[in-house]
């Protein structure tokens, strides 16, 4: 590429765990190269970064534009005349690992000081996140990160000669996310805070307080490659960038810190504290949903298992209607196994056997548990496995690895479906574990959760690890712990498990404010009609457009119809399945994945009725100072299928979002949008303005866009309005000469729309 393409400056921004030696032979010999930059950190180590970059005969820089923010400038101008007064005690915190964003901040320290502290004090540093999560719970988004090198969490108090301290915190409990990162600095009467937004001060001769956006950093960015041009070009100032001996340097302290030899370790888990190993490990199986192999599976438990017979102790949960069947398992139990009888009817729809769980949870003390299913062999090491797990793990819980059992073409795309799963599920720091064919916990965690919401039925399973991972109890993956899956037999039977999975979603739903149940459970997707009076003025709209040879498709809002659609897909989609699976199961899949997902929503729309009215994006009433985020959908999107029109050319015009507005009577106003500068290309007739009470179309005036903004205006003059109450305004846009393959995503990608 180098000899192609000459240049003067090299960026390399590469992970941590690649090896940069290799490219140190090809920069030897790159005549045209005058500076490299390199993104923090410059190696996997010290002694990598130093083997691949050390000793060039070109000036390698470390990438850090922070360093060119105005707030960070006026943050290193104040620390620096206060640390000539007094001492300074310096607090930096992030959400990233050491060698990744501590680096960073650990870098902003040195550019104060000039160096890294020189004497390390004291270090707490941890690798379990079973510890982290009981010190805080751990950020909904966070995972194990496996790229850089040392401990998930550090905390390293240090000194400078002159007594100044650095107090320098990493990990996912030091700071709310990724761009939470931070600064402070204090002499003991005033301090000021470096973020990545701005600063903060308090009161004193700290000087004023800044404020930025995100964009400055797209400015301080070009801002390195301009002061790097000047200074390679016309021998200007040299960039106030880390030299690649500072970086060595750092990542030199970095790397003591983390041998210190009196390192400290956050506390055990609490729940580790009552852990009872002399007990028999709990193994709970209700027989609801046996599917013909419950003999199978307790022989697997009883007679099969290479450990001694005090290590696990069954108990075996019927109800009413499987009383017989667990007569017939009686023979196959130890003595000391348990068969309990409940009183419980049948399950409910959408209950599932979550009652007869917590059954056998309760008719025992032990400490370790593992929740099972009656379709569920098991090989003959599990119990020395989940032995070894709980005495080695210090995670509240964990689900299992699954061995597949596939009987029935249907059974095969179920598997596909849950290896998808099983991939996320096994992410470390990933908070969905819970899955009922095999999950081990702590009876100390369990309880301390609350347990089994059973009012939620099926999806209780879900509710549990939410509710442990929202108390910082951590749950992991045992791999090793294995079961051996019996899958679905039929279609029929995965509706209903479906159905009864959604029904407590729904209920959940329905009665939990978002404060309780997001992140952790968002609303699914569905296709919801637009407000009643929006789809009045669409229809005029659409007879007013016909006339100018622009076509909108009329909007349904029969729930009837709806229905009926969504059935007819996931039937459709079935259909499909059952030719082609058992012959070729990869093209079947998808067709089984839109099933799955039509099915779901088509159970979520009967169990919820509000759930069309709660899905829709609420109409803002707007006022002078409303503004749209950028992700804001408006009711319209998604609403309305695409037309293909002619062979070589589609044209499609929609109404492109809906705004409900407030205008006083008998005034006229102006209606502006922001649009993205670029994003698309339009004419003043491609894009027309329409009220409830006025349905002559308006067409827009452009405005470009002033100062750094990077979007255009397209202004409408509304007429006066002839009501004072809250009236709709839609946009419908044109669009034509258009690639048929190329697929659209309804909606102008918006900036901002307010009324001026």
């Amino acid at each position: 590429m180098l000899e192609e393409h000459p240049c003067d400056v090299i960026l390399i921004c590469l992970p941590p765990e690649v090896d940069r030696r290799p490219f140190r032979e090809t920069l030897l010999f790159a005549p045209n190269v005058k500076a490299i930059l390199i993104e923090k950190p410059a190696g996997i180590d010290s002694h990598n970064a130093r083997e691949a970059f050390d000793g060039l005969p070109v000036p390698v820089f470390i990438f850090h534009q922070m360093r060119l923010l105005p707030w960070a400038q006026q943050f290193r101008d104040t620390s620096e005349k206060w640390k000539d007064e007094s001492p300074l005690v310096l607090e930096g915190n992030c959400y990233g690992k050491l060698f990744d964003q501590g680096i960073h901040i650990l870098d902003l320290a040195c550019w104060i000081f000039g160096r890294p502290p020189e004497k390390i004090t004291e270090v707490v540093s941890e690798e379990s996140p079973a510890r982290l999560s009981e010190k805080a719970p751990l950020p909904f988004e966070w995972r194990i990160d496996k790229d850089h090198p040392g401990p998930l969490a550090i905390e390293i108090e240090a000194q400078w000669e002159n007594g100044s301290k650095l107090r320098l915190n990493c990990g996912p409990a030091a700071s709310a996310g990724w761009l939470d990162k931070n600064l402070k600095a204090s002499n003991g009467e005033n301090w000021i805070r470096l973020e990545t937004q701005g600063t903060r001060s308090s009161a004193g001769d700290s000087g004023e307080q800044m404020s930025g956006s995100l964009s400055d950093y797209t400015a301080a960015t070009a801002e390195v490659y301009n002061r790097l041009h000047s200074w390679l070009k016309e021998d200007q100032v040299r960039p106030d960038l880390p030299s690649l001996a500072e970086h060595l340097e750092q990542l030199e302290w970095c790397e003591k810190a983390i041998r210190f030899p009196n390192r400290k370790r956050y506390p055990r888990p609490t729940w580790l504290e009552t852990d009872h190993p002399t007990l028999p490990i709990l193994v709970v199986i209700p027989l609801s949903d046996h599917r013909g192999i419950a003999e199978l599976c307790v022989r697997s438990w009883t007679q099969n298992q290479d450990c001694s017979a005090d290590d696990f102790q069954l108990a075996i949960i019927s109800n009413r209607e499987t009383r017989s069947l667990g007569e017939t398992l009686r023979p196959l139990l130890r003595p000391h196994d348990k068969l309990i009888h409940s009183d419980l009817p049948m399950a409910e729809m959408g209950q599932g056997d979550m009652e007869e769980y917590v059954i056998g949870i309760d008719s025992s003390d032990s400490e370790w548990i593992f929740l099972t299913e009656p379709h569920c062999e098991v090989p003959s090491d599990i119990v020395t496995e989940l032995k070894k797990f709980f005495a080695t793990s210090e995670a509240a819980g964990f689900c299992t690895g699954c061995i597949d059992k596939i009987e029935s073409p249907w059974g095969h795309m179920e598997a596909l479906y849950s290896e998808i799963g099983f991939d996320d599920w096994k992410e470390e720091g990933n908070w969905a574990k819970m899955i009922m064919r095999g999950f081990g916990i702590r009876r100390t965690a369990y309880k301390a959760a609350g347990g089994f919401r059973l009012r939620y039925g099926r999806f209780s399973e879900w509710l549990l690890a939410a509710d442990l991972h929202k108390r910082g109890l951590y749950l992991d993956c045992a791999p090793a712990v294995k079961v051996i899956h019996h899958y679905t037999p039929n279609k029929p039977y995965l509706d209903e498990a479906i159905e009864e999975f959604v029904i407590g979603q729904a209920r959940f739903v329905a009665e939990m404010p978002d404060s309780d149940r997001l992140p952790y459970f968002p609303l699914p997707q569905a296709e919801v009609p637009p407000p009643r009076e929006l789809r009045q003025l669409f229809k005029a709209v659409a007879k007013s457009c016909q006339k100018n040879d622009i076509y909108l498709v009329a909007p349904t809002n029969q729930s009837s119809r709806r229905m009926f659609r969504l059935w007819l897909k996931r039937e459709w989609n079935a259909l499909r399945v059952r030719l082609l699976a058992r012959w070729n199961p990869k093209k079947a899949f998808p067709n089984f994945c839109r099933y799955y997902e039509t099915q779901n929503t088509l159970c979520f729309q009967k169990h919820y009725p509000a759930f069309a009215a709660k899905h829709q994006n609420t109409p803002v009433e707007v006022a002078e100072t409303w503004s749209a985020r950028k992700s804001q959908k408006s009711p319209l999107a998604e609403s309305y299928e695409k037309e293909t029109w002619n062979e070589h050319t589609f044209r499609w015009t929609k109404p492109l979002f809906g705004v409900l507005t407030s205008i006083p009577a008998n005034n006229s106003t102006t209606l502006v949008l922001e649009l993205p500068e670029g994003l698309i290309a339009i004419g003043a007739n491609d894009v027309q303005c329409f009220t409830s009470w006025n349905l002559t179309p308006v067409l827009p005036s452009f405005r470009e866009a002033e100062g750094s903004k990077g979007c255009f205006h397209l202004e409408f003059d509304l007429p006066p309005s002839t009501h004072s109450s809250p009236q709709w305004i839609a946009i419908a846009a044109k669009q034509v000469e258009t690639d048929p393959t190329e697929l659209r995503e309804l909606g102008l990608p918006l900036s901002a729309i307010h009324l001026k």
